[in-house]
């Protein structure tokens, strides 16, 4: 089999995962995240991360509780006409997935239960009218 066709692979966690097992449900701890981005400054001879600043990404070395908080005081929060609570996914300390809701306070900050090393995404949970 040449090597374009052998299914790719990576290791994580102490032991090699089968990327096209993932999508069959296969896996009971492992999902695929289908990520996306612009990098202005990537050139053709340099590899890069593709994030916001550009550059290589540095891992933060430990997790940590996230302050969340809107600029909107009078719709974001548990009661309001806007958001009324989020929710958040990322990675805990040992790289496992997680995801908390949070309700909104207005712009007073609200501070998660758990710990997150990295944010992976987060939307509105509810919303007011």
């Amino acid at each position: 089999m040449s090597d374009s066709n052998k299914l790719k692979t990576a290791w994580a966690r102490g032991r090699t995962i089968d990327y096209a097992r993932i999508p069959l449900g296969l896996w009971d701890d492992a999902s695929i995240q289908h990520k996306f981005g612009r990098n202005n400054a990537l050139n053709t001879s340099t590899l890069e991360d593709i994030w916001i600043t550009g550059g290589t990404y540095t891992w933060p070395t430990e997790a940590d509780v996230l302050n969340v908080f809107s600029d909107n005081v009078g719709d974001d929060n548990s009661g309001g006409a806007g958001a009324r609570s989020i929710r958040i996914f990322g990675l805990d300390t040992d790289f496992f997935e997680i995801n908390e809701i949070v309700t909104l306070a207005g712009s007073d900050t609200v501070v998660t239960s758990q710990s997150f090393r990295r944010v992976n995404f987060a939307f509105v949970h509810e919303t007011g009218t």
